[in-house]
């Protein structure tokens, strides 16, 4: 037997599902020289960088691909990175229901970068929260940025693409700080934000 049952002596009411046309995503990432990069998390944003759909959040497959459905109609792109990668975004897009918008997200390697964000004091802060952006693109959330959180509270963003970039972050005591910093090479970067 399958379907709902309802107990003897109660009544129900009905129910009616309505679905309307909604736009899709379809992201190939790759690198700089066209390899495709399975297991890249990937986001689809509005232009201001709010995440878009109900399940704006994916995984590349072993073919370097995701997909995201359930959208609204209007401007859109995608970023992400990949362990080993720098982030990256897309151009931005139009999305249309019942379509599905192509996107490619290009990423490269970067210089390998450490953050931490210090008190008046000089001591470390643990469990800010952190975003960042790199030239026009939207805030990256830390969802995206951050690989790894030490002992002492520093944040590891494995590496981050050349680049002008403004850092963000917030945490009770300080409130919120931005500080920019420009990231070229491949040498290790440290990163201190301090108020």
């Amino acid at each position: 037997q399958s379907g709902i049952r309802i107990a003897s002596g109660t009544t129900a009411d009905r129910i009616v599902l309505r679905s309307q046309p909604a736009a899709g995503a379809s992201v190939l990432v790759t690198t700089l020289d066209g390899r495709t990069i399975p297991g890249a998390t990937v986001l689809c944003v509005d232009a201001d960088g709010r995440p878009l759909g109900s399940l704006g959040l994916a995984a590349t497959s072993q073919n370097g691909r995701a997909w995201f459905g359930g959208m609204a109609d209007g401007q859109a792109r995608i970023v992400g990175r990949a362990p080993g990668f720098a982030p990256g975004a897309s151009s931005l897009q139009t999305l249309a229901a019942e379509q599905s918008t192509p996107f490619t997200l290009v990423l490269g390697h970067g210089a390998p970068t450490r953050l931490s964000v210090v008190d008046a004091t000089g001591q470390r802060l643990r469990g800010v929260t952190l975003s960042a952006r790199f030239g026009d693109t939207p805030w990256l959330p830390s969802v995206l940025l951050v690989q790894a959180v030490g002992s002492d509270g520093t944040l590891d963003l494995g590496r981050l693409g050349a680049g002008d970039w403004t850092f963000r972050v917030t945490h009770p005591s300080i409130g919120t700080a931005t500080q920019e910093r420009t990231i070229s090479g491949s040498s290790p970067v440290t990163i201190v934000i301090s108020k």
